[in-house]
C-alpha cells in the first residue's frame, strides 16, 4: 500500500515538473520576441535627411530667381501693295458692292483676311486681291486707314486751289453732288486726288 502512495506521488511530482518546465518555455519565448520587436523598431525609425550642401544650393537659389521670358511674338502683318492706278474698297466682297474708298499705286495696305478671290482690310472693306502685290517687307509704311475718301460736293460750285487756304489760285472749278477724291485731311481743308485741296465744308462723305 506504502509502494503504491509513494508512485502516486512520484508521478504527480513529474507531472508538476513538467508544467514548470512548459510554463518557463513559454515565458522564454514571449520574452525573446519582445526584444526582437524593440530591437526592429528602434533600428527602422525614419531618419530625417540631412540638409543640402550649400554648393548645390546656390545653383537652385539661382534657378528660382530667373525670370520666365516672354517668347510670344507679334504676330506678322500681311502687307500688301496696290499694284493698280486705283484700288477701289468696297462694302462688301463683288464687284457691284458699293465703293467706300479708294487706294493708289503704290500704298500698302493690311489684309487679315481672304476669301476667293478678295481680300479683307484691317481698316475696313475688300479688295479684289488680283490688283495687290504682296509685300514681305514687315516695316512697310501702310497707308491711311480712310484712304482716298469719297466726298459729294454740296454747293453750286467748288472751287479747287492750289493751295490750302482761301488766298490760294483757283485751278478749277466742280459742281454740286459731284463725287471728289479726297487724299488727306489737313485742318479744314482737303487734299483732293489729282491736284489741290478743297474747303471741307462744302463736303459731305458718300
Amino acid at each position: 500500500m506504502r509502494d503504491k502512495y509513494r508512485i502516486y506521488i512520484l508521478y504527480t511530482m513529474v507531472m508538476l515538473t513538467g508544467v514548470f518546465l512548459f510554463i518557463t518555455f513559454i515565458f522564454f519565448i514571449e520574452k525573446r520576441d519582445k526584444n526582437d520587436i524593440k530591437e526592429i523598431s528602434t533600428t527602422t525609425q525614419i531618419q530625417t535627411l540631412p540638409p543640402l550642401n550649400k554648393e548645390l544650393e546656390e545653383p537652385i537659389k539661382i534657378i528660382d530667381d530667373i525670370e520666365v521670358l516672354d517668347t510670344k511674338e507679334e504676330p506678322s502683318k500681311n502687307i500688301y501693295k496696290v499694284a493698280t492706278k486705283i484700288l477701289n474698297i468696297r462694302e462688301e466682297p463683288n464687284i457691284e458692292s458699293k465703293i467706300i474708298k479708294k487706294y493708289t499705286n503704290g500704298d500698302n495696305i493690311e489684309i487679315i483676311n481672304i476669301n476667293d478671290e478678295w481680300g479683307e482690310l484691317k481698316s475696313g472693306g475688300f479688295a479684289y486681291m488680283g490688283l495687290l502685290e504682296k509685300n514681305d517687307n514687315k516695316d512697310a509704311k501702310l497707308a491711311s486707314d480712310d484712304g482716298i475718301a469719297i466726298y459729294i460736293i454740296k454747293v453750286n460750285n467748288l472751287n479747287i486751289r492750289e493751295e490750302p487756304n482761301i488766298e490760294s489760285k483757283i485751278i478749277r472749278k466742280m459742281s454740286i453732288n459731284q463725287r471728289i477724291l479726297i487724299e488727306n485731311i489737313e485742318g479744314e481743308w482737303g487734299k483732293v486726288f489729282g491736284g489741290g485741296f478743297a474747303y471741307m465744308e462744302l463736303l459731305r462723305k458718300e
